[in-house]
C-alpha cells in the first residue's frame, strides 16, 4: 500500500493520475481477482501488459529450500503466464497488443549463487520464445527487456533471505563476495525505462532488448566452452584471480 501511494502521488506531481491495483502475486485467486477488476476497467482488455513483479532468491542451490524455490518460481513465471493467459484472448479479438517481459542478464547466463533466479529468468525467456512465435499472426508482440545490475528493491531485500549459516557454512566466501555486489552503487534505471517506452511505441519491437554493463558480451560468453565460461563466472564473483590472458576480457566487461 505504501508503495502505492509512493506512486500516485509521484503521478499527481506530474499531474498524471492512475488507476492503481494491488495483487499478491504469490496467489493464484488473487490474480485472477486482478484480472476482473482489469477488464472492469476496461472492457476490451489492456493493449499491453508489462510483467515487471519479481524477486531474486540467493544462495548456492543446496541453500535454497523447496519452499524458497517455488515461490521464486510463483512469482518470477507462473504469475506472469497467468496474466497473459488472461489478457490473450482479448488482445486477439482486438488484433493487436505488446506483452513485455522483464527478464534479466540472468536470463541469459545462470551465475553461481543465484541459481533459483537463473532459473526463474530462463524459464521466463523460454516462455516468451515460445509464445512470441504462438501470437505473432494476431498482431501480438512478445518482448524481453534484460537489464543487468541497476539500482533495485530487488537486492538489497534479498539479503534478508540469505541462508542462516550464510557466514559460517561451506559457501561463506562466496556470500561474503556477494553481499559486496549487491551493495554496490548500481546506476539508476531510467535506461530500462527508456527501453520499455522503446518497446511500446515501436511498431516492430525486437525480440530483446539487453540493456546495462556488460550486456553486449552475452552472446560471446554463450559461446565459450564450459570450462571456460565456469570460470569466467567464478572470476567475475571474486572467487578466482584471472590468468593475465583474461585480464582484458575482465576489463572490457567492467567497462561495458
Amino acid at each position: 500500500m505504501e508503495k502505492a501511494s509512493e506512486l500516485a502521488d509521484a503521478l499527481l506531481g506530474q499531474g498524471l493520475t492512475a488507476r492503481i491495483l494491488i495483487c499478491d502475486f504469490e496467489d493464484t485467486a488473487e490474480i485472477d481477482k486482478l484480472l476482473v477488476e482489469v477488464f472492469e476497467i476496461w472492457p476490451t482488455g489492456p493493449w499491453a501488459v508489462i510483467n515487471n513483479a519479481g524477486f531474486g532468491v540467493p544462495g548456492a542451490i543446496e541453500d535454497v529450500g523447496g519452499q524458497l524455490a517455488q515461490q521464486q518460481m510463483m512469482i518470477n513465471v507462473l504469475a506472469p503466464a497467468q496474466v497473459i493467459r488472461g489478457v490473450l484472448a482479448s488482445m486477439r479479438a482486438r488484433g493487436n497488443g505488446r506483452i513485455i517481459n522483464i527478464s534479466s542478464i540472468s536470463g541469459r547466463l545462470a551465475p553461481p549463487f543465484m541459481g533459483w533466479y537463473s532459473a526463474s529468468k530462463f524459464a521466463l525467456e523460454a516462455l516468451s520464445d515460445s509464445l512470441r512465435v504462438e501470437v505473432r499472426d494476431f498482431g501480438i508482440s512478445v518482448v524481453l527487456i534484460e537489464p543487468s545490475g541497476f539500482a533495485s528493491s530487488i537486492w538489497p531485500n534479498s539479503l534478508r533471505l540469505m541462508p542462516v549459516d550464510a557466514d559460517s557454512g561451506p559457501y561463506s566466501r562466496a556470500y561474503s563476495k556477494a553481499r559486496k555486489i549487491t551493495n554496490s552503487n548500481f546506476p539508476e534505471p531510467t535506461p530500462v525505462a527508456k527501453i520499455v517506452r522503446i518497446a511500446l511505441e515501436s511498431p516492430q519491437p525486437k525480440a530483446r532488448y539487453p540493456i546495462g554493463k556488460g550486456t553486449g558480451l552475452i552472446p560471446i560468453l554463450r559461446l565459450l566452452p564450459a570450462r571456460w565460461l565456469d570460470a569466467v563466472m567464478e572470476i567475475n564473483m571474486g572467487l578466482r584471480k584471472p590468468p593475465r590472458i583474461l585480464n582484458s576480457l575482465f576489463a572490457r566487461i567492467k567497462r561495458g
